[in-house]
Order: C-alpha cells, then structure tokens, then sequence
C-alpha cells in the first residue's frame, strides 16, 4: 500500500535580516522533518540584491512520506552565507503538520501559507511564504471516483450578510 506524501514548495521570504542589516542575497531554506526516518532538503542559493523585494525561490522539494496518524513537524529555517563563508541562521518556522493535514480542505488541496520567522534569540525576523499539499496515492484533484459516485463533499456555511446588516441598523 503506498502511503500519502507531503509537497513543499518554498515561494519566497519577506524583511529577513542579521542583526539590525537586511539580508538580501546567498540565502537558502533548509526544510526538516521530525517524522519517519527525518528528512532534510536545501533549496538553491536565492539572490535579490537591489530587486526591492525578499529572496524568491519557488522550488518545489521533494515529496516527504507521511504515515496516517502523523503527528507531526515541519521545521522552515532560513539561512545566508557570510562573506567569511560560514553559514548563519535567519530564522526559523516551526509548522505542525494539522495545519494543512484533515480540516475542511481535502487531500491534493494546495495551501499557501505564511510564517513568521524567529531568530535564533527568539525575535521576530522576517517572514516565510510556501506552498504545501498532501497527496493521496493514486488520486488525482478530482473528488469522487470515475462515475463521480463515493466522493465526499464539504460545505463551508455561508452567513447573510443582509439579515446582519439589518439587525446592526435597526432603529
């Protein structure tokens, strides 16, 4: 039986800096997992000196295997390189997988989200924008099956928005 696997796409970070300096260029995501045997994967060096904006990568890594009852984390660091070579930490993301795992959205949903990073002290400091889906063995983003019988519908209820109006209006 093939197990479900999650697929991270690092997008780009946003106001990253070391020390008090804005770090733009020889940055690099590292993403780690705490599930299965751990997982490791760098992204490629980013460089967005004088583009005005965070480092951008969108690179997809590797799908990650994940059992049925996983429980658990995604680790996001970010790091640069110095001009003395040495690699120093930017900071970090810690995601619980039940943030893209169950929940309203079904499997193969694709779900950007947005971290606040912390450095190494703990302060904030910048920001991580990814991608990530679960995706089921075998399935494709269509729900249900081939006749479109056996699939399983969500509902998200909608509030009227005029019987709140009038009730806040009211004289």
């Amino acid at each position: 039986m093939q197990q479900r696997s999650l697929e991270v796409t690092v997008i780009s970070g946003e106001d990253l800096r070391l020390g008090r300096k804005p770090v733009s260029k020889d940055v690099s995501v590292v993403v780690k997992t705490d599930f299965g045997c751990g997982y490791r994967c760098t992204t490629k060096v980013a460089d967005a000196e004088g583009s005005g904006i965070g480092p951008q990568w969108d690179e997809k890594l590797a799908s990650l295997p994940l059992q049925w009852d996983n429980r658990g984390v995604i680790a996001l660091e970010v790091k640069c390189r110095t001009q003395l070579g040495d690699e120093r930490l930017v900071g970090a993301a810690r995601v619980p997988l039940s943030d893209f795992l169950g929940g309203y959205a079904p499997e193969n949903h694709l779900h950007f989200l947005s971290y606040r990073l912390r450095d190494s002290i703990g302060q904030r400091n910048g920001i991580i924008n990814f991608s990530a889906r679960v995706k089921a063995p075998g399935k494709g983003s269509e729900v249900g099956g081939p006749s479109g019988s056996g699939g399983v519908a969500v509902g998200i209820p909608v509030w009227s928005v005029k019987s709140h109006v009038s009730k806040q209006y009211e004289y």
